[in-house]
């Protein structure tokens, strides 16, 4: 990944444009993606929100990287890890039902 100063633009402003609103927004995605069974991804981030991704990665398991992207205030990150494994269920007419 390769930044340029000026190179990120808002698709939608929202109201609320704090700091802990956007670390917020930005960690939601994060563990959306870890969610929907992402294992490898690379993404760049806000340098103050690495710790609390870091932790989301290793409750998931996951392998957490980052490297300063060359614009103040970012960092480029990356997460690797296994896939999970299916959850189980419990079936009807097994001895669940015994």
């Amino acid at each position: 990944m390769e930044l340029e100063s000026g190179d990120m633009d808002l698709i939608v402003s929202f109201p609320d444009q704090s700091e802990v609103f956007t670390l917020g927004v930005e960690a939601g995605m994060f563990w959306q993606r870890m969610q929907s069974g992402e294992r490898e991804f690379e993404l760049v981030v806000h340098t103050s929100n690495i710790e609390c991704l870091r932790r989301m990665a290793a409750a998931e398991g996951l392998v957490f990287a980052d490297v300063d992207a060359g614009i103040e205030g970012w960092s480029e990150c990356s997460v690797s890890g296994t896939p999970l494994r299916p959850a189980l269920k419990l079936v009807r007419g097994g001895l669940a039902d015994t």
